[in-house]
Formats: C-alpha cells, sequence, structure tokens
C-alpha cells in the first residue's frame, strides 16, 4: 500500500494507469514489429500478382500534347512487358486539377497511373490548391521522368513578324490587341506572363485547354501568339504552317538551327523545360512502384524508342530512382510557388 494512506486510492490509481500505459505502448511496438514482415511480404505478393488487370496512363491533356504523346509511345511497349492492355484515358479540366484528383483517389493498386508533367504536378498544386478534393504532394507518388521537351514560342505563317525582334516592335505598337493562347494556369500560360513583363508587352489571354486546342486557335486567327513543348508542333513548323521566334534552353533546336534560344536573345529567364513523368497514387506498394520504374526505364533505354523519341523531338529523360523523381517533383513545386507568388497570381 502507498505510504500517503490518506490519498492512497488515489495514488494507487495513477500508478495503475500508468503502468497499464506503459503495457499498452510495449504490445503495441510488439504489434507493429510483428505486422512488419507481413507488410513487406503483402507488398511483394501484390508485386508477383501484377498487373491482374489492363492498365489505365490518365492525361490530363487533349491528344496532341507532349503528355498524350508520351503516353502513347510508351503505353504499347508497356503492354508488351507487362502482358496487360495499358488503355490513355485523357481526362482534362483545371489544368490537370481534374486528372490529379482521380489518380490520386484511385485504388493503390498500380493499375491507374498518371502521365504527368510540370503544369498538372509542379503548378496546379499550388495554383489550384482550393478547387482541389486531393493534395497532389501528399496523394501521389512519383515513378520517374519519361522525357524534358524544350518550348518554342511560335505564330501562324500569315502572322507578319518573321524575328522576334520585329515581334516586339510589332506588339508594343498594338498594345492590348494581340492575344496569346495557353492553358489557364498552365507553364505556357506563366512564361507568356514573364515574356511580356521582360520585354514590356501588353497582350490579351485567350484561355485553352492545351496544345491540342492552342495550335488550332493559333491557325483560325482566335490567337496570334503562343509557346508550345517543340514536339507537338515540330510537324506544323517543318510544314511551313507555323514560325518560330525563339526556345527555351541552353542550346537551339537542331530541327530548327535558325531559331535563336531565348538565352541568345539577353532574356534567358524566359521559358520552361517541359517535363513528363509517370505518378502512382501514394499508397502503391513500394513493390510495385519499383517493378513500374525499372519497365518504364527499361523501355526507354531501348534503341528504338531513343530513334522514335528522337525522331519525334522528344528528349528522353529517367530518374534513377521513385525516391529521386519525387525530390525532383517537390523541387518544382517549390519554383513554382516562387513564380506565382512573384506575380501575385490567383484562380478565383
Amino acid at each position: 500500500m502507498p505510504k500517503n494512506t490518506a490519498n492512497w486510492p488515489l495514488n494507487w490509481g495513477y500508478a495503475l494507469t500508468d503502468t497499464l500505459k506503459k503495457f499498452a505502448a510495449i504490445v503495441w511496438i510488439g504489434l507493429i514489429g510483428s505486422l512488419c514482415p507481413w507488410l513487406v511480404i503483402a507488398s511483394a505478393m501484390a508485386a508477383e500478382t501484377y498487373p491482374s488487370r489492363p492498365l489505365r496512363f490518365v492525361v490530363p491533356f487533349p491528344p496532341g500534347g507532349a503528355n498524350d504523346t508520351v503516353a502513347r509511345l510508351v503505353g504499347p511497349k508497356l503492354t508488351e512487358r507487362l502482358g496487360q492492355q495499358v488503355v490513355v484515358d485523357n481526362r482534362l479540366g483545371g489544368s490537370g486539377a481534374v486528372a490529379l484528383d482521380l489518380t490520386a483517389r484511385a485504388t493503390p493498386d498500380g493499375h491507374t497511373l498518371l502521365v504527368g508533367n510540370n503544369t498538372s504536378n509542379g503548378i496546379v498544386p499550388v495554383l489550384f490548391a482550393a478547387r482541389m478534393r486531393s493534395d497532389p504532394r501528399k496523394e501521389l507518388a512519383g515513378i520517374t521522368l519519361m522525357a524534358e521537351i524544350q518550348h518554342v514560342l511560335i505564330a501562324a505563317a500569315k502572322f507578319p513578324p518573321n524575328t522576334y525582334a520585329e515581334l516586339v516592335d510589332y506588339i508594343r505598337a498594338r498594345p492590348g490587341a494581340i492575344n496569346y493562347s495557353a492553358p489557364l494556369g498552365g507553364h505556357p500560360h506563366l512564361d507568356m506572363l514573364a515574356l511580356a513583363g521582360a520585354a514590356k508587352l501588353n497582350m490579351v489571354h485567350v484561355p485553352s485547354k492545351g496544345a491540342g486546342e492552342t495550335i488550332p486557335m493559333l491557325m483560325r486567327g482566335e490567337s496570334q501568339v503562343s509557346n508550345s513543348n517543340v514536339a507537338s508542333v515540330i510537324g506544323l513548323l517543318r510544314s511551313g504552317q507555323l514560325k518560330a521566334y525563339a526556345v527555351t534552353g541552353t542550346q537551339r533546336i537542331g530541327d530548327l538551327p535558325q531559331v535563336p534560344t531565348f538565352t541568345e536573345l539577353g532574356i534567358g529567364e524566359v521559358g520552361s523545360i517541359n517535363w513528363v513523368g509517370l505518378f502512382a497514387p501514394a499508397r502503391t506498394p513500394r513493390a510495385i512502384l519499383t517493378q513500374l520504374h525499372a519497365a518504364i526505364t527499361g523501355i526507354l533505354s531501348q534503341a528504338e524508342m531513343k530513334e522514335t523519341y528522337a525522331k519525334r523531338l522528344v528528349p528522353l529523360a529517367v530518374s534513377r530512382t521513385p525516391a529521386e523523381f519525387d525530390q525532383f517533383v517537390q523541387s518544382e513545386i517549390r519554383r513554382w510557388e516562387k513564380v506565382v507568388k512573384d506575380n501575385n497570381l490567383r484562380i478565383e
């Protein structure tokens, strides 16, 4: 019995409660310890039976864009490797927010995957956070990069300016009269804002849903200028239906040797490299993420795929591990957070 007999029932109760807490903690630690091997085994078993049905590549943008191109190049090869059909599912809306929500809330078994990019997974989590049902920063897991594509500043062939200098003079002489098309809140939109600020241009933004819609708007004259990943427009540039003024990156593009880089023009801070990567729901077993990483990087290492990518001007890029890709995406989000803040951008 406790020495303080006047309060012994109370003191004894405290002692008993403390003992029970310690006992419960020991039991809990033991339970977690015993479960860990089973969790590892369950993950391995899931990988052994994966995939058990067709896979879905969710693409946040219309057919014709870089994400769609990469998905349709990699999909058939992944079908050959895994023995299950890969279906491309274009889910538009919110510059990628709809596709991100769909993937984040899908069953985390590796059968629903997102083909995302710097807009959908770099900007949307910052600019569209209030509109989303999920938090892509926490609810999506990266698998690997698949491409990094330069962007090009373009206009329809019939648009009068033929060089970047002529373009700047033409727009300055017509303040508020020149439209540019780009997805609302996407990196082409933010890049055009950066260009307008750097070159002191007064242009009007006409929203589009992606490269598959931006280019027809240019051709119809609904907008006069835009920027796009070069893979989506190289055919039209080669045929002379579009003209190019400048490209992003540190080097000129081999198929467009006459087109200078923004760096050469003295505005190197303008423009993005459009990266494309593969994501899964965050709770997807690690073994499946590892299996997918090995499959995709194996596909992209094939000489045939390198040649196909090169013909479409889609430079290959892969991540050494899923963790490395996750770190890259988080750094991209931080970069775009600064851009959004510096430009005081808000999506109402």
